[in-house]
């Protein structure tokens, strides 16, 4: 029996020390994506164009104004209100993979035009 005991012990700390390693793994590219958006990333703006239910998630229909282009892009997150405005983050050399969207824009920034470049922080109407 110590035989059979010790050795379901040794699967259970391969068990561990994978879950931690698989949990760093996830940390580091969670940090590593953080500080590439903090170099490189910009936010701009992006329109709501559609919102799909489906059985494994939702996909919603963007249009992001970013380089006075408009890219078309799919991003899964909760359901936000189709024709709306929201700040879009995304990598400056990588237009077309708009990361998340934040929260809705301000009338008064519509009234103005889009930086080409976008904005390095969300701007307020100040």
């Amino acid at each position: 029996m110590e035989i059979l005991h010790s050795k379901n012990g040794k699967h259970d700390k391969y068990f561990y020390i994978f879950f931690i390693f698989i949990a760093l793994l996830f940390l580091v590219l969670r940090m590593y994506e953080e500080y590439s958006f903090s170099k490189r990333g910009v936010y701009t703006i992006g329109k709501v164009t559609n919102w799909e239910s489906a059985e494994q998630g939702s996909s919603c229909f963007v249009d992001v104004y970013y380089h006075g282009k408009i890219y078309k892009t799919v991003l899964n997150t909760t359901r936000p209100q189709v024709g709306r405005f929201y700040y879009v983050s995304l990598l400056a050399n990588d237009p077309g993979s708009a990361g998340i969207l934040k929260e809705e824009v301000q009338p008064c920034i519509l009234e103005k035009p889009i930086p080409y470049e976008g904005w390095k922080k969300i701007p307020s109407c100040n």
